[in-house]
């Protein structure tokens, strides 16, 4: 009470009083603010480190993706094909099956009847990024997005675990020996099921790459830059990617499927890649 009985008495020393504690309250808030900027600065540098690897993976999604749907028309092909061996009127079952498509399975005793591309999508970067404190920098829309693209990812990667289920049960129809009419009709019912998950991949396939490609908020050059590529490397290794398929399913591989990869690689490290490599030899003849 003293206190303020001096400062009531002392006009100068009331003002000096109060100065001092504004000045204590703008070097408090400032302190704050400087704080909360570094704070901010730091997150931000987590975030585009984070966003690295989660981006590289949207990368890889949307390769793994076209190559997936350039062999699409391959896969009808080979269902179709096993039908028809399967709806045959014949005791005695002989299987076709290209040497092609066991192409690099030399570890497998049985030969594949049936073979498309699978490999599994990355999933783990943008898990550990979901449960860290550097999501919260990027906005809602941005979170949203990519937990929508992962969220296909792990669906993609379950349907996939039971498709090589489903595709080793048939396994046997790559060995030579008497049929019956109801193994016949197990088989034909079990290719069904099959053709039924393929065609529901390509819908979140198809979904997953269009909405990566449809993402305009890529933060990173997803670590391309870091291995030097340039538009040779990458044309080299499309030509690789295209052949290899071909040599495997046949020409129904198409490659226009890839141009979306082409589109978004190009767009991540600003360069500009020959898109001749997509096309279509059959086409080419046919002009």
């Amino acid at each position: 009470m003293r206190f303020f009985r001096r400062m009531a008495g002392s006009g100068a020393g009331w003002k000096t009083f109060f100065f001092e504690v504004i000045i204590v309250v703008v070097g408090v808030i400032i302190a704050l603010l400087a704080n909360h900027f570094v704070t901010q600065l730091n997150r931000r540098a987590d975030m585009l480190e984070m966003m690295r690897g989660v981006e590289l993976d949207l990368l890889t999604i949307v390769q793994v993706a076209s190559e997936r749907l350039a062999t699409e028309p391959c896969r009808l092909e080979q269902e179709r094909h096993l039908l028809a061996l399967l709806q045959r009127d014949d005791p005695f079952w002989q299987p076709e099956v290209s040497a092609a498509l066991n192409t690099g399975l030399d570890s497998q005793a049985v030969p594949s009847v049936l073979r498309m591309p699978i490999r599994n999508w990355p999933e783990t970067a943008w898990r550990a990024a979901a449960s860290s404190d550097s999501v919260f920098a990027l906005d809602r829309v941005q979170v949203t997005g990519l937990n929508d693209v992962f969220e296909i990812a792990a669906d993609v990667n379950f349907t996939m675990d039971e498709l090589r289920e489903k595709k080793a049960q048939l396994s046997h129809l790559a060995i030579e020996g008497e049929i019956s009419a109801a193994q016949r009709r197990d088989a034909i019912a079990l290719l069904a099921d099959i053709s039924t998950l393929e065609s529901l991949l390509v819908v979140n396939v198809t979904d997953a790459r269009e909405a990566i490609l449809n993402y305009h908020d890529f933060q990173t050059d997803a670590t391309l830059t870091d291995y030097d590529y340039t538009a040779e490397d990458v044309e080299a290794a499309l030509v690789e990617t295209i052949g290899n398929g071909r040599s495997i399913y046949g020409e129904c591989v198409q490659a226009s499927e890839y141009a979306p990869f082409v589109d978004l690689t190009e767009r991540l490290i600003d360069i500009e890649i020959d898109r001749s490599v997509l096309e279509i030899p059959n086409e080419e003849a046919a002009e």
